[in-house]
């Protein structure tokens, strides 16, 4: 349906050019029943978007789960959290 919205607004915008052009008042009618299409075809694909995104990516993330795990981490090699054990394992200090 979003394709359908960018194709309705590149066609609508074709049109416009075309009715400030021609003296017609057929194209000027044409463009706003084009941009209204396409105005409800993205409303639509909002709602649908929506509807089907709310459902797939509601992720809860354990902030004090993730926590503990670097804080166990920490206490199991003395070390802090994400702390290498010595300069040669280390990538970003040697280029």
């Amino acid at each position: 349906m979003l394709l359908g919205a960018i194709v309705c607004a590149l066609l609508g915008f074709a049109l416009l050019v075309v009715s400030l052009t021609q003296p017609s008042d057929l194209y000027t009618w044409l463009m706003l029943l084009v941009v209204s299409i396409g105005i409800v075809l993205f409303i639509a694909d909002l709602i649908v978007k929506r509807k089907s995104g709310a459902e797939a990516t509601t992720t809860v993330i354990d902030v004090d789960a993730a926590t503990s795990e670097h804080s166990d981490a920490a206490q199991q090699t003395g070390k802090p959290a994400g702390s290498q054990t010595s300069d040669e394992e280390d990538p970003y200090l040697h280029w």
